[in-house]
């Protein structure tokens, strides 16, 4: 191989690296800066009086630069993300899917531009769910009728 051929491999792997470590950059930044980020902020366990509790933090925050209208907050099963939920509808039929309703709002929760909202929802432990492991995910549907998906999380109980 003569030095030519050397050097055109050399800047031809050099482009390839750089483009890939830009797209990686890319699409980080891009999954950073999501328009309307939904993440779990915290999951914990509490002792009370008349038993244990766990509490699950939800943040929304609102970066798409208006308002936004939640109208319906959503649960995948606790089980695993594999796991379906059989629901029922208005008129009786039953349906699967991965979400199930969690809370909905008849009148829209309103989140201002560059608010957040942090929603926390509470859930008894029950005998059986010990030394479990939970699964969390939600999903968060607005008055747009987009669907914007938390990340998904493992909790033990221990």
């Amino acid at each position: 191989m003569n030095t030519s051929n050397i050097s055109f491999l050399i800047l031809s792997f050099l482009t390839l690296l750089i483009g890939g470590i830009w797209l990686f950059l890319y699409l980080r930044r891009k999954r950073h800066n999501a328009s309307f980020p939904v993440r779990i902020k915290e999951i914990k366990t509490q002792k009370q009086r008349d038993g244990e509790y766990l509490y699950v933090d939800l943040e929304l925050r609102n970066l798409t630069g208006k308002d936004v209208g939640v109208i319906e907050i959503q649960q995948r099963h606790m089980k695993g993300p594999f796991e379906l939920f059989i629901l029922q509808d208005a008129s009786g039929r039953t349906r699967k899917s991965l979400y199930e309703a969690r809370e909905q709002f008849n009148k829209p929760l309103k989140i201002k531009y560059q608010e957040t909202l942090i929603k926390n929802y509470r859930m008894k432990i029950l005998p059986p769910m010990k030394g479990k492991k939970l699964y969390f995910e939600y999903r968060v549907l607005t008055t747009e009728r987009k669907g914007y998906v938390s990340d998904s999380r493992w909790f033990e109980l221990i």
